[in-house]
């Protein structure tokens, strides 16, 4: 991993959540993510977009959630 990967990571997170603070928990659960999986990495061809793959299904996980979280105390 270098610091490219996790500036770029960063980035998308944050183009996806609109949240510098979510953005950047987002990241560090990617990187720890891919870290523990390390044994994997000789079957991933290119680790860099793996890691902006999971940091984008990450984000977009995270504003699933928040969205159903806030429809569910939406009074009607």
């Amino acid at each position: 991993m270098n610091f490219t990967v996790y500036v770029c990571s960063s980035d998308l997170a944050y183009r996806i959540t609109g949240n510098a603070e979510r953005s950047e928990q987002i990241v560090q659960d990617v990187m720890l993510k891919v870290w523990g999986e390390r044994a994997a990495w000789i079957v991933i061809e290119d680790i860099p977009s793996y890691c902006l793959m999971v940091t984008r299904n990450m984000a977009l996980d995270t504003i699933n959630l928040q969205r159903k979280r806030t429809e569910c105390f939406t009074v009607r």
